[in-house]
């Protein structure tokens, strides 16, 4: 389970992302207006799919004003709507000759870093299908072909096998990449927004060397991150996850007041570390308090050492 602190940030990400999407889908609009004005192109239903996806975009953000305790699911639901619309859009504006195929892209990295790689793993699946779907249509005369270019023509579909082979092949390493490379860096979202100087590369150097383990938890005792002593000699099979998982200490099951009395106190308690693997590991451990503007926010962080 997941701390309050990470769905308060994540759901801060979100809004930004809507706000940003928003305005980028009206001025996208905006061009393609420009477009069809000055050279007779037929843009009117991209220009109408753009409306759509900055509209979904307003409805979820709508969803975020009321929801700042849990990650809301309206967004990822939203998420996978805006890949068939961008599948749309896609087919309106050329197929092949789109410009509108990286907009897949943001939505794997997206759908990756705020929610899980498997949900950007989905969201390429489907931009994969819905590709292959306008493509075996249009090729077909099902649907009919349309594109941005005022010369173009439907015989830019009908390529060899092998031009069309390196074009899905070029479009399925883009999208895996996207999900496998976003996947790991997640975490980045924790960073600060503001700029730091350069003395945070040496405070994080020192905490990364540090002999000692370091666990940094939410008021809900969930694990934010552990330094390498930590992975180490006290693993954690995956973060984020509940303290009272991993950690007891003196037989006392609120972790929540032990830390707030060893913030206040300064005090070292012992304690002991249960790993996946069913070792027990004797510590001693420490707490200091982050304050936050709200208590529910406050962050703690856990100073470990194994015990002689």
């Amino acid at each position: 389970m997941e701390g309050k602190l990470i769905h308060e940030h994540i759901n801060n990400r979100l809004k930004v992302i809507h706000l940003c999407s928003i305005a980028v889908f009206v001025i996208l609009f905006g061009l393609l207006f420009l477009l069809g004005n000055r050279t007779g192109v037929q843009t009117l239903y991209a220009e109408i799919v753009l409306l759509c996806m900055a509209g979904v975009m307003g409805l979820s953000y709508f969803s975020l004003l009321f929801s700042s305790e849990r990650i809301s699911p309206v967004p990822l639901i939203i998420f996978l709507i805006l890949n068939i619309l961008t599948t749309v859009l896609v087919w309106m504006s050329g197929i092949l000759e789109s410009p509108f195929i990286i907009l897949h892209v943001f939505l794997i990295i997206v759908s990756t870093q705020l929610y899980h790689y498997m949900y950007g793993l989905i969201q390429a699946l489907l931009a994969f299908a819905g590709y292959i779907f306008v493509y075996g249509a249009a090729t077909n005369h099902l649907i009919p072909y349309m594109s941005l270019l005022p010369d173009s023509s439907q015989a830019v579909l009908f390529q060899s096998p092998t031009v069309i082979l390196i074009y899905g092949l070029l479009y399925v390493l883009l999208m895996f990449f996207t999900v496998f490379a976003t996947s790991s860096a997640r975490m980045m979202l924790y960073r600060p927004v503001q700029k730091v100087n350069i003395d945070t590369t040496y405070q994080e150097k020192i905490i990364q060397d540090m002999p000692m383990g370091i666990i940094v938890v939410d008021s809900d005792m969930t694990i934010l991150g552990t330094n390498p002593w930590m992975n180490v000699h006290c693993p954690i099979a995956e973060l984020p996850a509940q303290l009272g998982t991993y950690l007891s200490i003196e037989k006392k099951t609120d972790l929540k007041k032990i830390v707030d009395k060893l913030s206040d106190s300064l005090k070292e308690v012992s304690g002991h570390w249960h790993s996946e693997t069913g070792d027990n590991t004797n510590l001693t451990i420490s707490a200091r308090l982050v304050g936050s503007h709200k208590d529910k926010y406050n962050t703690y962080v856990l100073f470990v050492e194994l015990a002689c």
